[in-house]
């Protein structure tokens, strides 16, 4: 049985999400950090977005123009992945075609476990939202929440991307070879993904930067079989590359930028100086498509950013009071595309 927290107060970092939408995501985050799950195959925490999901459609209603449903969802052939493809419903002025806007969350957890004392904190000892998956998971449901409700103003098809296997999977790339970037018939025009931090970053701040924002990574595998060349033994070297650089497009982060302080202010958008030394298998879509990863403070209110355990530790505690504005940066994002002449 799902651990279910008691209901979480309004959010005041997002005025302009729904009160009821900002509620229920916090509500599925906290549930969703209950029950974590590793690598590719997350059965209970699919199910727990599907059922969301199912919900979302009958709001949705029929497109009109396809006479199929608004909302439709896929789920993977070899990992635990959902995509959801929501149609625009928007009259589009003639000569233009509706853009293809990609939103990710990804889903997994950690090998590790929870020392922070929350009372929605797993009850079995190993697994952890140490990484704030969790939050992206539920800022993603929200945004479709949003995006449902006002899609009389979306111009633009939205593709959803709930990926399992972004810690240790390569989740991304198995999603891309399953038809990812091609769900919505047309192919994707531009991508978006949000990351928590624990620490580091003001609590509700959004950074991000052209260009390389998180290193790739590079994996040097040694198999010695006993001292090797002295004693006329063995010894294997394999190099693998997991993910490449994340690297952003520079009109997409300024676009996420006039959206972030057209939406909260000029205080709520910092350009990050340097890239991250951490790798990240967004990496995969944003090597075809243009986008941009963006970096979302969620240090508890009142901590020091600097003093807060980071993300992966197993005190790490995010503030699930940013989720709603995650959700609402990302709605926009996909709102605020404008069509694309027609081909």
């Amino acid at each position: 049985m799902d651990r279910t927290a008691p209901t979480p107060p309004a959010n005041a970092l997002a005025p302009d999400l729904p009160e009821d939408i900002a509620r229920e995501a916090i509500a599925f985050r906290r549930r969703l950090h209950g029950h974590p799950e590793l690598d590719l195959h997350l059965p209970r925490t699919q199910a727990a977005v599907l059922e969301r999901l199912e919900a979302l459609r009958a709001e949705a209603g029929e497109d009109a123009a396809t006479g199929r449903p608004a909302l439709e969802t896929s789920v993977g052939r070899a990992l635990s992945s959902v995509v959801v493809v929501l149609r625009g419903g928007a009259p589009l002025a003639e000569g233009t075609r509706r853009p293809v806007v990609l939103l990710r969350g990804d889903m997994d957890a950690l090998p590790v476990t929870e020392e922070t004392g929350l009372e929605y904190a797993p009850s079995v000892p190993g697994t952890m939202h140490a990484c704030g998956n969790d939050l992206h998971t539920a800022g993603l449901y929200g945004a479709l929440a949003w995006l449902v409700r006002r899609r009389g103003e979306l111009t633009a098809d939205v593709v959803a991307m709930f990926q399992p296997g972004e810690e240790t999977g390569g989740g991304a790339l198995h999603m891309i070879q399953e038809g990812l970037l091609e769900a919505a018939v047309r192919p994707v025009d531009a991508a978006y993904a949000i990351h928590v931090s624990s620490g580091t970053y003001p609590r509700g701040v959004l950074l991000s930067r052209p260009g390389a924002i998180q290193a790739g990574c590079d994996d040097l595998v040694v198999t010695v079989h006993g001292i090797a060349a002295a004693h006329g033994m063995s010894a294997q070297v394999r190099t693998d590359c997991a993910f490449p650089v994340t690297a952003n497009d520079a009109d997409a982060v300024a676009f996420v930028r006039r959206t972030v302080e057209d939406l909260y202010g000029a205080d709520a958008y910092r350009e990050l100086p340097e890239p991250e030394p951490g790798s990240e298998d967004f990496s995969e879509v944003l090597q075809r498509v243009p986008g941009a990863y963006v970096l979302l403070g969620a240090v508890p209110e009142g901590v020091d950013p600097d003093e807060a355990p980071v993300n992966h530790s197993p005190q790490a505690v995010f503030d699930d009071a940013v989720v709603p504005r995650a959700a609402q940066v990302l709605a926009e994002l996909a709102l605020r595309t404008a069509p694309v002449p027609a081909s």
